[in-house]
Order: structure tokens, then sequence, then C-alpha cells
């Protein structure tokens, strides 16, 4: 994932660069024992990555994404599960707060 760049040169989402995000983040859900948690995390993130790729371009360039991701993964190796939670939470909140901050507003919709 780290070696792949999330963007590509247009500024849409590289497809190769979300399978290996897709992996990745069910890779850190993978020992949780249990397979109900498990396919709920997978379909609220596939249902997340379809709004994420129609509006997301370029991202919030305050954030460093692959940072996030090694801060993620190395809290999983270490099994530090609080960590790990935490800084799940805050990463995927940074997410949806991209997504939502270029959706357009009702008015730009409708044209009213």
């Amino acid at each position: 994932l780290s070696k792949r760049e999330m963007f590509d040169a247009d500024g849409t989402l590289d497809p190769e660069w979300e399978v290996r995000n897709v992996a990745f983040h069910e890779s850190l859900y993978e020992a949780c024992g249990s397979p109900s948690l498990k396919l709920v995390c997978h379909v609220l993130y596939e249902r997340h990555s379809r709004y994420r790729r129609l509006r997301t371009r370029q991202g919030d360039p305050t954030r460093n994404v692959a940072r996030e991701h090694e801060a993620l993964m190395r809290a999983t190796i270490a099994r530090d599960a609080d960590t790990a939670v935490a800084l799940l939470r805050k990463h995927r909140s940074a997410t949806l707060a991209d997504v939502a901050a270029r959706w357009p507003a009702p008015e730009e919709v409708t044209g009213g």
C-alpha cells in the first residue's frame, strides 16, 4: 500500500491503491475472531468507498494517509488494540470529513 500513490495524475483515486487499501483494512479486522463483525466492516467499507470514489479528488492536503496507515500497522503488529482502535477511528473520521467537505450543497445539486 505504501509503495503506491493514492491518486493518479488526473486527481482520481488510483484503482490499484484502492485494492491495496481494502486489503490493508480487512487485514486489520482479520484477528477479531467474529465473522459477523468482519462482514459488517466489509459492507460498511464497500458502501463508504463508493461515495469516496465519487467525491474525493486529491483529498485534504494536510493529511498524510500513508503515515496514518503506518501508525495503524505498527499499533496492530504491537497488539496495542486501544491505540489501533483510536487510530482507526481518527483515520475513518478524517476520511469521512474529506468526503463531506467535497460533497455539493443541496442548492448546487438542484440549481436552487
